[in-house]
C-alpha cells in the first residue's frame, strides 16, 4: 500500500452537496464560493438505494438521520449514512462513508452518485473538498483511463 493510499484511509470521508461546479479542491471546506445544491433527503434515498452494491439497512421511515446502507464494490465494503441541513423543509447535508479504505472505489462510487446528483463531492475528515480530477491527483497515482 501506498503513502497516498494510506493518508486516504487514515481519512474519515463523504459524498457531500456543493456547487455545481468546483475546478479544484477547496480547503478549508466552509470556504466553498457559490450556491451549494439543495436535494431533499428522499430523493437522494432513492438515487442511492438504486445503485449497485448498495443496499439499505434502515430506511428510516422518514427520519433521514436513522437511514442506512451498505455498499459492497469491487475492492471494499463500507456503511453510508445520511445527514441533513437543518433547514425547513430539510435538504440533504451529505452522506458519511463509514470504513471506506479504497480511494477507487471511493471515486467510483462518487462518480455513480454525481451522475445522479450534480454538484456532489467528496470531502475528507482533513477539511478539504475534491473535485473529481483533484481527488485523482491526491490519492490515485496510477494515470489510466480519466473519466
Amino acid at each position: 500500500m501506498t503513502a497516498e493510499m494510506r493518508h486516504f484511509a487514515d481519512l474519515e470521508w463523504s459524498i457531500v452537496p456543493g456547487p455545481r461546479t468546483l475546478p479544484a479542491a477547496v480547503f478549508p471546506s466552509d470556504q466553498v464560493q457559490g450556491e451549494v445544491v439543495a436535494y431533499p433527503p428522499d430523493q437522494v434515498a432513492r438515487v442511492l438505494a438504486g445503485l449497485s452494491g448498495l443496499s439499505v439497512e434502515n430506511d428510516g421511515e422518514g427520519d433521514w438521520w436513522a437511514w442506512r446502507a451498505t455498499y459492497e464494490g469491487q475492492q471494499d465494503l463500507f456503511e453510508v449514512n445520511m445527514t441533513l441541513y437543518e433547514t425547513e423543509p430539510p435538504f440533504w447535508g451529505g452522506s458519511e462513508l463509514g470504513g471506506i479504505t479504497d480511494a477507487r472505489e471511493a471515486l467510483d462510487f462518487w462518480k455513480k452518485v454525481a451522475a445522479q446528483l450534480p454538484g456532489t463531492y467528496l470531502h475528507g475528515s482533513d477539511a478539504r473538498l475534491y473535485s473529481m480530477n483533484g481527488f485523482r491527483a491526491a490519492f490515485i497515482q496510477d494515470s489510466g483511463p480519466q473519466t
